[in-house]
């Protein structure tokens, strides 16, 4: 064993005063090894090179690495006889890269912060836009809602009245013809006429008017020009005269100024007055029909004695009445029955005199009278007047707004050829009221062109020749539709967009605090990783040495006694590392950074094992462990209990797990051990199979899961084409102190230790079977726990599920096909003996490893530091290894002052040397390990040194 001299000795290689200078200076410039050691380091991302080997014109030749891919270049030429290491190694220069680096880190988050500023805030606009949209559209659906509404609503009024208004207008018709069928009936012979007046004449119209929806209701004989006008006139001022005497008619009734006698309106240069109607027009006219009776609820008024046949639309409608029944007539013979329904007619619209009407929009519906014994005769009519704006009023209710109602009448003149005229009116309607009357030149009078597909249109009356017809037309307003207009759709915009620009700020505060959270956590998780690393590597680095000593002890002491004490000790020493172990699979867990490295595993055999190692456990604690074999082939005359594995069916004892063998052994060991610690003295172990799929419902139909196949890649490189082929289950059950309900809820949780006064006192550090608990669910399987209650002991139940499986392809040609052993016995045929190189800052450690590695037939060579080492590998490749050879393989800590290990081994790189380098750290977290390798390391240990994990790692490499 060769020691080498720490480095404030002089070197191995000799050196020039320059050199020497250069590493002065480069000595003054390292920190304080104390410093480094105390502090646990945190891995960098490897940056530039640092470290730069001029050698002399012989070239080094670089071998390929043979599971890392190797450095390709190699050559390096000499300069000179005497190597020296340019920079300064770990001092200034690294320390300017890692600044150089941090910068380069710092730029890289405060770009991506910017970056995620500038997300957020286009992603904040996008929000208010997409409210602002939606904001709009959810007004104009509502707006939109509103108006249909309005418009529906607006088709059902409009509907409705011009229903209503038609029927007004029959009503009328009907108590006219009814009026006119009695004064037929009660003056039945011509030649009565027109020298007749109906007694009772008042109170007959007031029942007729009050079912035809009218009040006034006139009766107007037919009188001749001339004298039997005369005559006619002393006939109506003798019944004026009655009437003044006994029912208190005024005694100016029938009276005006020119005096007594039938009058006309004319137009004179004074305006327009009345004038006694018996001069050369009324001898043209030939006709007179003067009112005799009218007005109930208002005798004696001045319209009486008013000759309707002087005005041109009234003397039309009635001449057309007259006609119509001598056409009726001649059409239909002497039998002339219901002739009079076919012959009323109603003018154009006129002026009324007697309402004050300013605008001619009113009608007068005439209904002629035939003597009974002369039908074929028209010997007067009753006429009542149609006041629109009234019937509009009475069919629109109050709560009516902005409705324009069209009123057209439609008629034929002939002037040698016929010619059809429309003449119309426009009532707007407000509240219930017609607010105004316009004449239009249209048949429709409305604010907005979009109205018109709403407009209501019917006919009010028939066409009669006499006198043509009405049609109605209503349409809406905006007024109409605003009527129907609220607030709710602005407050309801209003609403949705504050809310969403709430749950918008909201969104942004969570995300503000969780990311806090997360900070939080991470800084938490952070510390705890950081400490546990320390705790790590602070534990494990004296427990090598402890147990590292007692194995050499162990191995030359003779003594039993001494031995066995010795064991004692290595096996507490073994359960604080199992401790740590834990803690660490803790971490892995909780950072779901823990991954297995698959193969397959016979379960069968690997259980078996296992049983096996804990019998003598078992036996020192007198516990009997029975084991029983439950398999379950339905129809199968194998199936069911057998008590030995080679009593288990070949095709169930070929089935693997896929998963990684040690976890499963960790698992396993968990539930053993707990059962031995816990049970008084018994344990029964039943191994059972079963072929239904985990996923299968209890109590549902068994079926074979070999419905679909899975090709998957083994950790050794093979590629198989696994069929799922039912489930392996474990049962533990012991009978010792058992747990109760609540216990059970906890039991795999974190950290779980019962009251040892419940006689449930254990060692261990609680996390046991919370971490095989989660190792079982990496292998998609299930373990479970039950319990009948305190000292009533405990059954557990592992489940993982079972393949067939078919090697597709494989990388070596004569490998293991993807299985591995329980307990690989590799190492222990290994007998090359390699030259090494030991790398730690703890002087112990050194010694005791380069010991026991001697005691296997290894040389090795010890360096403090990294930069030692760095320097050592170099001179070994300067001088091809001289008479030992060169390096086979570099064991190198972490954790060293000057240099750590990872630096070290990058430095090791640079020189283009391919030696195997294993990391032995007790930085066992998966950021370091695999910080370590991607420094350059070929293959990471935990502390304490396990020298059959070292061996297994040379055969695995070749070496």
């Amino acid at each position: 064993m060769m020691l080498l001299p720490p480095p404030t000795t002089e070197p191995a290689v000799k050196k020039d005063a320059a050199a020497e200078d250069d590493e002065r200076a480069t000595a003054t410039a390292t920190p304080s090894p104390v410093d480094t050691k105390l502090l646990p380091t945190i891995p960098e991302k490897r940056g530039s090179r640092q470290l730069t080997v001029n050698t002399s014109s012989s070239s080094l030749s670089v071998v390929e690495d043979k599971k890392r891919g190797g450095r390709l270049n190699a050559g390096n030429s000499r300069n000179g006889s005497n190597s020296q290491l340019s920079g300064t190694r770990s001092g200034s220069k690294s320390s300017g890269s890692n600044e150089r680096q941090r910068k380069k880190e710092a730029a890289v988050k405060t770009a991506t912060q910017k970056s995620v500023l500038r997300s957020k805030m286009v992603f904040f606009m996008f929000l208010l836009t997409v409210a602002a949209v939606a904001g709009a559209l959810l007004y104009t659906l509502l707006r939109r809602t509103e108006e249909s509404f309005a418009k529906s609503q607006f088709q059902s009024i409009a509907r409705r009245a011009l229903t209503d208004c038609s029927s007004i207008v029959k009503r009328k018709r009907l108590s006219m013809e009814s009026m006119a069928a009695v004064m037929s009936q009660t003056f039945h012979n011509a030649s009565e006429w027109p020298f007749v007046t109906m007694k009772g004449y008042e109170p007959i119209v007031d029942v007729l008017s009050r079912s035809g929806s009218h009040d006034n209701m006139g009766f107007a004989p037919i009188v001749q020009a001339g004298e039997e006008q005369s005559n006619w006139e002393d006939f109506a001022y003798d019944y004026f005269d009655t009437r003044i005497s006994n029912d208190g008619w005024p005694n100016t009734t029938g009276i005006n100024k020119f005096g007594r006698g039938i009058w006309r309106m004319k137009k004179t240069e004074n305006g327009t007055v009345r004038i006694h109607d018996n001069d050369e027009v009324t001898l043209d006219q030939e006709l007179l029909t003067p009112i005799i009776q009218c007005c109930v609820d208002n005798p004696g008024d001045k319209i009486l004695l008013f000759n309707l046949y002087s005005e041109r639309a009234r003397r039309e409608t009635m001449n057309g009445i007259i006609e119509c029944s001598k056409t009726m007539r001649q059409s239909i013979g002497q039998s002339q029955e219901h002739l009079h329904e076919s012959c009323w007619a109603m003018t154009e619209f006129v002026r009324i005199v007697r309402f004050n009407q300013v605008q001619a929009s009113s009608s007068i519906m005439f209904a002629p009278i035939y003597p009974a014994d002369s039908p074929w005769e028209v010997s007067g009519f009753i006429l009542s007047p149609l006041v629109w704006y009234e019937i509009f009023e009475n069919v629109f209710s109050d709560v009516t707004q902005g409705v324009h109602c069209v009123l057209t009448h439609h008629r034929d003149e002939i002037d040698g050829h016929r010619h059809h005229i429309d003449e119309s009116f426009t009532f707007t309607i407000r509240n219930g009221h017609v607010e105004s009357i316009t004449k239009t030149e249209k048949d429709t009078v409305h604010d907005n062109d979009e109205y018109d597909i709403l407009r209501v249109s019917g006919n009010l009356t028939s066409y009669q020749e006499a006198s043509g017809w009405y049609s109605l037309t209503i349409v809406p307003t905006d007024e109409f539709i605003d009527s129907y207009a609220t607030n709710n759709p602005r407050n309801a915009t209003i609403a949705a967009v504050s809310v969403m620009l709430l749950i918008t700020i909201l969104f942004f505060f969570y995300d503000f605090f969780v990311r806090r959270e997360f900070y939080e956590r991470a800084q938490v998780l952070k510390a705890k990783r950081t400490f546990i690393r320390y705790v790590s590597h602070e534990v494990r680095t004296p427990l090598n040495a402890v147990i590292m000593g007692l194995n050499i002890i162990q191995d030359e002491e003779k003594d039993t006694e001494r031995s066995q004490l010795i064991q004692e000790i290595q096996n507490s020493a073994n359960a604080a590392v199992n401790v740590l172990n834990e803690v660490l699979q803790y971490d892995k867990i909780e950072s779901d950074s823990l991954d297995l490295e698959i193969n397959l595993v016979d379960i069968w055999e690997l259980s078996t094992k296992l049983l096996d190692e804990f019998k003598a456990s078992a036996t020192n604690k007198k516990i009997q462990l029975k084991i029983e074999y439950d398999i379950d082939l339905p129809g199968d005359v194998e199936a069911g209990k057998v008590s030995r594995l080679d009593e288990v069916p070949a095709r169930i004892r070929n089935l693997r797990v896929l998963g990684d063998t040690p976890k499963i052994q960790q698992v396993l060991r968990n539930l053993l051990s707990n059962a031995i610690k816990f049970s008084e003295d018994l344990i029964v172990l039943t191994i059972s199979y079963s072929a239904k799929s985990m996923t299968d419902k209890k109590g549902g139909r068994s079926r074979r899961s070999s419905v679909f196949m899975e090709k998957i890649m083994l950790k050794n490189g093979e590629e198989i084409q696994a069929t799922p082929g039912g489930y392996f289950q474990l049962n533990v059950r012991d009978n010792g102190v058992g747990m109760n309900e609540d216990q059970l809820l906890r039991l795999f949780g974190e950290g779980v230790q019962f009251n040892a006064n419940d006689l449930q006192a254990g060692k261990g550090s609680g996390l046991g079977l919370f971490i095989a608990r989660n190792l079982v669910l990496k292998h998609k399987g299930n373990l479970s726990a039950s319990s009948e209650g305190i000292g009533k002991g405990s059954n557990f139940k592992l489940q993982l599920p079972l393949y067939q499986h078919n090697v597709i392809s494989t990388i070596e040609e004569n490998g293991n096909n993807g299985e591995e052993e329980c307990v690989s016995e590799s190492s222990s045929n290994y007998e090359r003996h390699l030259r090494i190189l030991v790398v730690d800052d703890v002087a112990s450690n050194r010694k005791l490893l380069c010991r026991l590695l001697e005691r296997a037939g290894h040389r090795c060579d010890m360096a403090e530091n990294g930069e030692m080492a760095v320097k050592v590998v170099q001179e070994n490749m300067t001088t091809s290894g001289g008479d030992e050879g060169l390096y086979d393989c570099v064991l190198m800590d972490y954790e060293m002052p000057v240099l750590n290990g990872p630096n070290a081994c990058e430095q090791i790189r640079d020189l283009g040397c391919d030696v195997f380098i294993v990391g032995v750290t007790g930085n066992t977290l998966n950021d370091d390990v695999e910080y370590f390798k991607a420094k350059g390391a070929n293959a990471v240990l935990p502390k304490p040194v396990n020298l059959k994990a070292l061996g297994d790692l040379f055969v695995e490499y070749g070496l």
